[in-house]
């Protein structure tokens, strides 16, 4: 029963005029803070590292492919075209960012918070949400699949349009979460975690064997 609407996530707070660079090195970097810039078709390859911190940027066509940014702090970014294949985000904390349109598959968030979080059309293939913290957060036309949510903790969390084939819900309850206009095939979850989600009649055939009983 759909009688309860999600509060949307919030979104980022820009300033009106951003710096606007192509290259990370043209950026004033104070024990790894960058803050209030446009930045586009860049490789973040070059301040790869533990702690960074982000706070007001936009990243459009941004490569952080491969990088380990563990305990990354991201607050008021946009993520635009960007590739963050198999990037760690170990221990990230990220609050009031959106992922629009960008390559996250293998992105590694385990042990991450994320609050007031918006993913849109992004390709996420193998992501990893484990020990992850996820509050406010949209997942609108994304593909997941494959994905790894290990004892998660999903709050105020909508999947809209998304692919979750054979994604594993392990220790993580999706009670009182949408799924019904989402692709389910081949999930893999425990009863216990399923309780309370919403899902469509003709879903029930794709869950019908985590249950232990067969649709004819």
């Amino acid at each position: 029963m759909k009688d309860h609407k999600t509060p949307a996530p919030a979104a980022p707070k820009l300033a009106a005029e951003l710096f606007p660079c192509d290259s990370f090195s043209a950026l004033p970097d104070e024990d790894g803070r960058i803050e209030g810039a446009h930045i586009t078709r860049a490789d973040a390859a070059a301040i790869a590292r533990p702690y960074l911190h982000f706070d007001g940027c936009i990243f459009e066509n941004v490569s952080f492919a491969g990088g380990v940014y563990r305990a990354v702090s991201v607050t008021d970014c946009v993520f635009i075209g960007c590739d963050l294949t198999n990037a760690d985000f170990t221990g990230a904390g990220i609050t009031r960012a959106v992922f629009r349109t960008s390559r996250l598959n293998g992105l590694n968030l385990i042990d991450a918070s994320l609050h007031h979080v918006r993913f849109d059309e992004c390709g996420a293939r193998y992501i990893n949400f484990a020990n992850t913290k996820v509050k406010r957060a949209a997942v609108c036309g994304c593909d997941l699949s494959d994905g790894a949510f290990l004892q998660c903790a999903l709050t105020e969390t909508t999947f809209e349009n998304t692919k979750l084939i054979r994604c594993e819900f392990s220790r993580t309850s999706l009670a009182g979460i949408d799924l019904s206009s989402c692709a389910i095939e081949g999930i893999s979850a425990a009863p216990e975690s399923l309780r309370g989600a919403c899902v469509s009649f003709g879903q029930l055939p794709d869950l019908a064997g985590i249950f232990g009983v067969q649709v004819v």
